[in-house]
Formats: C-alpha cells, structure tokens, sequence
C-alpha cells in the first residue's frame, strides 16, 4: 500500500469513527450505505478500529464507548488476562437468546459479556455491577435491574447481607457466575463472608448456572462456596485449564467449553 492510499484509508477510517462517535450505535449496513461502499470493506475498517481500542464490534453492529470505562470491563485491554477474557465473553455472549432474563456476576471476566449483548433483542439483565450496568444501559436497548445494597469498593459491586423476597418470584433462564478460586472439591470460591448474600439467592435461581473461569483461577482456595461443583451445568475456560480437573468435571456430567 502506497502512502496516498494508506492516508486515504485512514481518513475514511477516522470519518467512520467519528460517525460511531455520533450516533454510538450503527450497523455495517448503515455505513456502508453512507459512505457509498461494500460492506466487506466496512468490516476491515471496523475491525481496524477494534483493534485500535476506539470501538466495540458485535454481530454486524459497531459501538462507541467511553475507552476508560470499556477498558476496565474488560480487565485492561493490553494484558494477556484481557484477551482471554475478551474470550470467554464473547463465547458467553453467543449463548444468550433474544428475550432472556439472565443474571451476570461481576468479575473480570463476566463483565466482559456485557460488550457481546448489545445486539440482542428484548434482553433483561440482572447484576451488582455498578459499571457494567451503566455502560449496558448507555450502549443498548436491553432492560437493566441493578441489584441494591452496600458496595464493595474493590469490586464496584453491591452486596446484600439478606436475601430479597422478591427474587423468589424472578424467572432467571441464565447465570454467568465468576468466582476468586475454583477446585472441583470446592465449587466457586470468593472472598465474600456472608453466605445468605443476595447473589448466592439469585444464583440459584437461574435453570442454568454457568461459571465462567479462567485458567488463573483453577486450583485456587478462597474463603466461602459460592457455588458448589455439583450445582454447575457449564464451564467456559481456557485451553490451559489443568486436563485433569477438566476431565474430573466431564466425567461428573458438566459440560466444559474450551474458548
């Protein structure tokens, strides 16, 4: 590429940008009807922009996002811990379905589903993510209910010392749950002391309960279950999941997703 069409390229990349910019949320389809060329062409400059860190891609649709917010959902965008989450949100994401009601946790790597959402349809998402729940409300149509209760600081999520009556009555098809520790032994570990806290409730509400759990946490000793094994349909890691505890939890009849 010669420098007149590489300055060409990157002015029209920087004119799409600042369209996204304007209207924060718009299809490959839209732009390319603007800018008078094929989509395919769209979705290089896209992902271009994506990789730069300036947009959120998902489903043929191109966010604008605060940067320091979308960087501290996904954990820090030029660490190794944030490629994998990356992953296993966007592998999250692609098990939700138009007109759920699902419970995310917060947690690095399920605050980064949140990106992978906002192409879905007449989707309800209950969280004690402070962040996440506004960034979600901001970037899309979904219907957002924040959990109530203190807030831990370290976190920026609520905690609830008793459990609301309310989400006795919650229909809840999906729980994307992450944890400080896992060891099939144990289940999902956190740091939390109180065991009758709101998301353990709603947790258990859910009909399925998927841990989301990177390769870090295998292995780890927290101080409290938060989820014992054998109430865990599904678990989403990474390829350097231990095989032994991998195979452990197969033969236990949990389904485990390599991202």
């Amino acid at each position: 590429m010669n420098s007149n069409e590489s300055n060409f390229l990157e002015e029209r990349q920087a004119r799409i940008f600042k369209l996204i910019n304007e209207y924060k949320r718009i299809t490959v389809q839209e732009l390319s009807k603007h800018f008078k060329i094929s989509a395919v062409t769209i979705r290089n400059d896209l992902n271009a922009l994506e990789k730069a860190g300036k947009i959120i891609r998902t489903h043929g649709v191109a966010i604008a996002t605060d940067e320091s917010l979308a960087e501290s959902l996904m954990g820090g965008k030029l660490s190794k811990s944030a490629d994998i989450n990356r992953t296993l949100g966007r592998v999250s994401a692609e098990l939700v379905e138009d007109g759920e009601v699902i419970f995310i946790d917060g947690g690095n790597a399920c605050t980064a589903i949140y990106p992978y959402l906002t192409a879905k349809n007449d989707l309800a998402v209950i969280t004690p993510s402070l962040e996440s729940g506004y960034w979600l409300a901001k970037t899309s149509s979904t219907n957002v209910y924040l959990l109530g209760g203190s807030v831990r600081r370290d976190s920026l999520t609520t905690v609830r010392d008793m459990p609301d009556p309310v989400i006795d009555s919650w229909h809840i098809s999906k729980a994307f749950v992450s944890a400080y520790g896992f060891t099939p032994a144990d289940g999902l570990m956190d740091v939390s002391l109180s065991p009758m806290d709101q998301r353990i409730s709603i947790i258990k509400r859910a009909r399925q309960r998927i841990a989301l759990i990177d390769s870090s946490k295998w292995g780890r000793i927290s101080m409290i279950t938060v989820l014992p094994t054998a109430e865990i349909h599904m678990i989403i890691t990474d390829r350097n999941a231990p095989s032994d505890m991998v195979k452990s939890l197969e033969d236990m009849g949990i389904e485990i997703i390599l991202a």
